[in-house]
């Protein structure tokens, strides 16, 4: 690497921004971003993988909203319990 510095001071172009770690994560995520993803052979190969990525947001999204409804209906007995102990 080269320790001469631009006139502003900033680093040259040789320079990288960040270094260490930090910046082979951040050069990892900036190439995966510019590069398209690898196209699969067959138009059913892409058909299967978009199934399947729906299939996963489906059921995140249906076990979320188990939560929700579990968590709602124990704060509303615990409600409805503490206004009848209050009578």
């Amino acid at each position: 690497m080269a320790s001469t510095r631009n006139h502003d001071g900033g680093p040259t172009t040789e320079e990288p921004m960040i270094s260490g770690p930090t910046s082979t994560i951040a050069a990892t995520i900036i190439r995966a971003a510019v590069q398209p993803p690898p196209h699969p052979s067959k138009p059913s190969a892409a058909i299967g993988i978009y199934i399947g990525i729906l299939c996963v947001i489906i059921v995140v999204v249906y076990r979320m909203n188990l939560v929700v409804i579990r968590t709602v209906r124990t704060y509303y007995i615990e409600m409805k319990e503490e206004a009848e102990f209050k009578i």
